[in-house]
């Protein structure tokens, strides 16, 4: 995962015999074996396969240079921890009949060829590390070659090239931008499409992967040439709650896992 998302997490701890101050960042998982707690930095990153060689120099300059447009594009220049800027106008409201975890839609003006890069490659690093936190996301040989070429070439694609639709996750009591999960993955039956989901920095990047067209939520809301794009603000709270019944479910719900999370 790109590397500012891992330094915005992060707090400075003394450790040690000397009790020199180190960064660490706090870490739950749903695994039964997982020890959760303060993880210094080099040590979870690498355990849970946040951190992996993949990348020549080169490519890592490459999408160095995307990461950096789409940090100033979703956060500002502003220095760590992240706080995600207020995209685009509102076209859409929630109303009474709305789902209860839908706020409003915005349309953003974009970047299309930096932003779609920057999801393609969250969407490829993904499939081809091999930590366990990336265990749900299997994007066969086809699939994962020709991102692979995609971003090689820095060409973007066309907007129904594995489509991404992104949710901004919003409260008025918790910042989100500190919490990822594990990404998840789900089969459309109707579309013949497999759908990933990966959640980090505040944002959920959903994908459809698939050699068939993608249904029309994606025709809709995906990056689009013209340089605009559709963003569901939703409740983020509800997504916590999902993650809170997770760990519930693992024996692992504590107040000491959320004062130290938060």
């Amino acid at each position: 995962m790109p590397d500012f998302y891992i330094r915005s997490s992060e707090a400075w701890l003394k450790t040690g015999a000397q009790q020199q101050t180190q960064p660490h960042s706090f870490v739950v998982g749903v695994s039964s074996d997982f020890k959760d707690g303060w993880k210094q930095r080099n040590n979870w990153e690498k355990q849970l396969g946040w951190t992996e060689y993949l990348l020549c120099h080169e490519c890592e300059q490459r999408f160095g240079v995307h990461e950096a447009t789409a940090r100033v594009f979703l956060y500002g220049n502003a220095p760590a921890p992240l706080k995600k800027q207020l995209l685009g106008t509102i076209v859409q409201a929630s109303q009474p009949g709305s789902p209860p975890d839908f706020l409003e839609i915005r349309e953003v003006t974009i970047d299309y060829r930096a932003l779609k890069l920057f999801q393609l490659s969250l969407l490829w690093r993904a499939g081809v590390a091999k930590g366990m936190f990336f265990k749900n996301v299997d994007l066969g040989k086809k699939h994962e070659k020709r991102l692979r070429q995609l971003l090689v070439n820095d060409d973007p694609g066309l907007e129904l090239d594995y489509p991404c639709i992104m949710f901004d996750l919003r409260s008025q009591k918790i910042e989100f931008e500190g919490f990822w999960r594990e990404p998840t993955t789900c089969h459309d039956e109707d579309q013949g499409q497999r759908l990933y989901k990966i959640v980090i920095g505040g944002y959920a990047f959903m994908y459809s992967v698939s050699s068939h067209s993608p249904s029309q939520s994606f025709n809709l809301f995906c990056a689009k040439p013209s340089g605009k794009m559709f963003l569901y603000v939703v409740n983020g709270e509800l997504f916590l709650k999902k993650m809170q019944d997770a760990l519930d479910k693992a024996g692992k719900l504590n107040l000491q896992t959320f004062a130290a999370s938060r």
